[in-house]
């Protein structure tokens, strides 16, 4: 029998496997804010002011800025929770440290599971105010 190239039929030589490129590193990210929220009050209570998530060396906090004041109580948390109202599955970053001015909450993350930064009364079990995080 002869084939398409006479005689023998040639060896073919395995195709080289091509190398798969490198992945490519994703870009660090940024430091700086990642959201805000102003804060409104609530159930008759006084909050006002800003706060911000915010990103630096790796490490995510939330900040009250220097515009922040509440109602006082002795049960205030401040928390970041998925609604205005929160919830035990919420995160609790502890008691407020001021009723006024700036103060820093350190976060185990970006707070991305989180809609609202929430000035929360423990003894009430209602928010004093909220912010939406934008």
């Amino acid at each position: 029998l002869v084939g398409c190239g006479g005689g023998s039929s040639p060896t073919v030589p395995s195709p080289t496997p091509t190398p798969a490129p490198a992945p490519t590193p994703a870009p660090p990210l940024e430091d700086g804010v990642l959201r805000t929220a102003a804060f409104e009050s609530a159930n008759g209570y006084f909050t006002e002011g800003s706060a911000a998530i915010v990103r630096e060396d790796g490490e995510h906090r939330l900040e009250l800025m220097d515009d922040f004041r509440s109602s006082r109580s002795g049960a205030l948390d401040v928390r970041l929770c998925r609604e205005t109202a929160c919830t035990d599955s919420d995160l609790n970053l502890g008691p407020i440290q001021a009723f006024r001015g700036a103060q820093t909450y350190p976060l185990p993350d970006d707070g991305s599971a989180y809609s609202y930064v929430v000035i929360w009364c423990r003894a009430v079990a209602l928010p004093f105010g909220f912010g939406a995080l934008e």
